[in-house]
This record gives structure tokens, C-alpha cells and sequence, in this order.
């Protein structure tokens, strides 16, 4: 009688952890890429943001930093203390600081959310470094490239890709001096996708045949480079909490640029990592 009733307590113990694996499985999680701007301008701030986010009662927030520096240095999510955040906003070092500033408002109001962050592991120096290089590159290669243009030193194949890139960089400057919403929305992430896919197809080729903007190419290339290895860390990591998080809600905030290769990368695991991609208004993405 007594080995029965193990027998029986075994089969019922079994039962219940198949029971539960199976209801784990059906849990679809819930995944929303929010692309934004990095500065703030009359229509677009931090507010603004934090307002979306919380709107989306996500259960995790995934942001564009690293693992190793800033707020995440110790390896888990340190909030600046007020102070010093109060200190930074009056003097205005922290006016541009859309994410880091939406984060501490939103852990304030929302301490148990879970925070964690999908880029690249890099060091405080070497983000601070890396982002002041692009951001000197692009201004001296794009006057440089103008200057190429105007001169004639282009085919005219060339000429007609360097039209489309400006044609196209236009476009997305109005879009994103609006409201976050606009960053998000499919004809947005189109002329984006167009932009990537031009520039990874023609751009290289386009620097390497012109002399005079020939002395940039090593350091174009290693932009490119580490721009996608961003891009294919970034979904790596949000497939990670997909899995580690079954059935929740995650919000994944980075640049608007990014936010069409996420999708792209993203959407053929659906059914498989058993997931849903939202949009800013926690709609499913139209994805025929």
C-alpha cells in the first residue's frame, strides 16, 4: 500500500512539472523597440520618452549601454544619486541625456522594474572616446565628401549614390526633429533601412574611387565595422531576456537607427523564440 501511494505521489509529482514546462511555453513575450533621437529639441525630451515607456508597463527595460561603465559599472543598474542628477540638469550637463535622464525618472516612480543594458560591453573611456571619433569623423568626411561631389571627382554612377544618400539623410533630419512617435513609424524605419542598405552596398565603394576621400577609408571601414557589430550584439542580447523572461513585457530603447535592423532580425524568430513585436503604441507590428 505504501509503495502505491509513492508510485502515486511520483506520477503526480511528474504531471505537475509538465504541466508547468508546458505553461511555460505558451507564455509569448511581449517586445517593443522604441527607436529615439539622443539630443533633445523643442518638440522631443526626456518627458517625452518617459511618458511612452510608462505607458507600456513594461516588466524590463533593456537601454543602448554597456555592462561595464556608467550606470551599469558594477554590473547591475546604479542610479546617479539625486544630486548629483539634480547638479548636472541646472547647469545643464545633462540637458541631451535622454535615456539616462527617462531612466532614473522612471526607476523613481518604478523601483522594481528591472533595468538592464544591450549594447556593447565597452569602458566608460573607450564609449566616451569612440563616440567623440564618429562624431569628429562624420563632420570632416561629409564636408570632405561634399567638396568631392561638387568638384567632379565622381563617376557619375557615384554622383547619383551620394544624391540618394542626401536625398535620404534629409528625409530622416525632418523626422527626427518631431515627436518620438514619427521616429517610429514604418516609413520612418524604411528610409532608414533604405540609408543602411545603400551605405553597406555603395559607400565603401564609393570612398575607396574617389582620391581625394580615399585617406578616410580605413577609418570609414572601422565605423561601418563596429556600427553593425553593435547592431548583431543588440539583437543577440534581446533575444537572451526573451528567453530568460517568457510571458513579460520588454521594452528594448536604443537609436532610431538601429531600430530597423532589430526588426529585420527579429521577426523570423517569432514563432520559434515564441514572441511578439510590438510598436511605440504596444500594437503588433504589421510584418506581411
Amino acid at each position: 500500500m505504501q509503495m502505491h501511494q509513492k508510485r502515486i505521489w511520483a506520477f503526480l509529482l511528474l504531471l505537475c512539472a509538465t504541466l508547468s514546462a508546458r505553461s511555460q511555453d505558451s507564455l509569448v513575450t511581449d517586445v517593443i523597440l522604441i527607436g529615439t533621437k539622443h539630443t533633445a529639441h523643442a518638440g522631443y525630451h526626456s518627458d517625452s520618452l518617459l511618458k511612452v515607456v510608462v505607458n507600456l508597463k513594461p516588466d524590463i527595460i533593456l537601454i543602448e549601454q554597456d555592462s561595464v561603465s556608467g550606470i551599469f559599472k558594477t554590473g547591475q543598474f546604479k542610479p546617479i544619486p539625486r544630486w548629483i542628477k539634480y547638479l548636472s540638469r541646472i547647469t545643464g550637463w545633462s540637458k541631451n541625456e535622454i535615456e539616462g535622464n527617462m531612466i532614473h525618472k522612471f526607476h523613481r516612480a518604478f523601483p522594481h522594474v528591472i533595468i538592464k543594458p544591450f549594447d556593447v560591453a565597452l569602458n566608460g573611456h573607450e564609449r566616451d572616446k569612440n563616440r567623440k571619433e564618429f562624431i569628429q569623423l562624420e563632420k570632416v568626411f561629409e564636408v570632405a565628401m561634399s567638396k568631392a561631389f561638387d568638384n567632379k571627382e565622381m563617376s557619375q554612377y557615384r554622383a547619383n549614390v551620394h544624391l540618394t544618400r542626401e536625398q535620404l539623410h534629409t528625409q530622416m533630419s525632418k523626422r527626427l526633429y518631431s515627436v518620438l512617435q514619427e521616429f517610429n513609424t514604418d516609413s520612418t524605419t524604411e528610409i532608414i533601412r533604405q540609408l543602411k542598405t545603400l551605405e553597406e552596398n555603395h559607400f565603401k565603394a564609393l570612398v575607396d574611387s574617389v582620391p581625394s576621400l580615399q585617406p578616410f577609408s580605413k577609418r570609414v571601414y572601422q565605423m561601418f565595422d563596429n556600427w553593425q557589430l553593435r547592431d548583431k550584439v543588440m539583437v543577440q542580447q534581446i533575444q537572451r531576456y526573451i528567453l530568460a523572461y517568457p510571458g513579460k513585457r520588454i521594452v528594448a530603447i536604443s537609436g532610431a537607427f538601429h531600430r530597423f535592423y532589430q526588426i529585420d532580425h527579429l521577426a523570423p524568430k517569432r514563432e520559434e523564440m515564441n514572441f511578439r513585436l510590438l510598436d511605440i503604441n504596444g500594437k503588433e507590428l504589421n510584418l506581411n
